[in-house]
């Protein structure tokens, strides 16, 4: 029993010292920092767990080492010796911030010491903004790599970017884009890109078209951005207490001389019904599809400030399809 009690009392002792860390305006400034998550199991099980991690190169520390993305890991490092910058500079302007960079990541594994967390911002920023740079220029030409270099020849950009972008969006792979803009700062002596310019940059990469509201303010990191293309900064859509248990068809709609008609966007908020008409944007399947659903759908449900609007296009969209099944 005496074992018990000293149990409990070091068990009151240690929740103690815990309680002011309960405050709410601790608290606040805890989850205000937090934007990279991993995806809960039960979401993993409802859904096809791979979507969510990356597959063929690691970004951030979740799946940093695992044995199918250790091969990049090289090309990720000379990425880095390829910006022909001393790597003190680097490493100094990522210190800076790398208590804010740590904050934003959910359960983060406590074995990745400070050292080695600050190395592998610095590696995976290089290697991010060398994509960047492949992307913006098509005839970009580093000398420092060969025409048949297998990552960052054009040849083999334009061969496995439309992989890498996968990974680029997967919840669970995702760097913020803090650690870009303080890469620049060092690339370019002190005078880096404005945070639209980045945003931009990430959108080109991304071939996405560019979100124009709030453009000038950073992006948590690449999926928040595609996110925002998708359904821009703030909510078009009020939510409402009455419950649907599901819009009508197309079918439904048709049958009740509803027209259609392609919107002129991409975005899920140009949607408008007028004088019998019902403009909406066309949606196109593809191969990577499940990863530009799902991804963006596990940002709204784990990241508080995130609107629910592409989880709703969806679920109506699904209820239109099953409904005329």
């Amino acid at each position: 029993m005496a074992g018990r009690a000293n149990s409990s009392s070091s068990w009151v002792v240690e929740m103690e010292k815990l309680l002011e860390d309960t405050r709410p305006s601790v608290e606040m400034e805890r989850w205000k920092q937090r934007s990279i998550y991993r995806v809960p199991e039960f979401i993993k099980k409802m859904t096809n767990r791979d979507t969510y991690q990356p597959q063929f190169v690691s970004l951030g520390p979740l799946h940093h080492g695992e044995p199918h993305l250790v091969p990049m890991e090289e090309h990720k490092r000379r990425a880095v010796l390829h910006t022909r910058k001393p790597l003190t500079e680097f490493v100094a302007a990522i210190e800076e911030v790398a208590d804010e960079l740590d904050a934003v990541y959910e359960d983060l594994d406590d074995r990745v010491n400070r050292g080695s967390f600050v190395q592998m911002m610095v590696t995976d920023g290089c290697f991010l903004i060398e994509l960047i740079m492949i992307d913006q220029s098509p005839e970009y030409k580093n000398t420092d790599y060969t025409d048949n270099d297998p990552i960052f020849s054009r040849s083999s950009f334009i061969n496995l970017f439309p992989i890498m972008k996968n990974d680029v969006i997967a919840m669970e792979n995702q760097i913020h884009l803090v650690v870009l803009q303080r890469i620049l700062f060092v690339a370019c002596n002190g005078t880096p890109p404005s945070a639209g310019e980045i945003n931009n940059m990430v959108r080109s990469l991304l071939e996405v078209p560019l979100f124009e509201e709030g453009v000038e303010k950073l992006g948590l990191h690449f999926l928040d951005n595609f996110h925002k293309q998708r359904c821009g900064t703030t909510s078009h859509w009020e939510g409402s207490d009455k419950y649907e248990p599901r819009t009508p068809s197309a079918v439904e709609l048709s049958e009740a001389m509803i027209q259609f008609k392609k919107s002129n966007t991409e975005s899920i908020h140009d949607i408008d019904f007028k004088n019998g008409v019902l403009s909406m944007p066309m949606f196109t399947f593809h191969d990577q599809t499940e990863v530009e659903l799902l991804n963006p759908m596990a940002f709204e449900w784990l990241h508080p400030d995130a609107k629910h609007d592409v989880r709703s296009y969806i679920y109506a969209s699904l209820t239109n399809l099953s409904s005329q099944k």
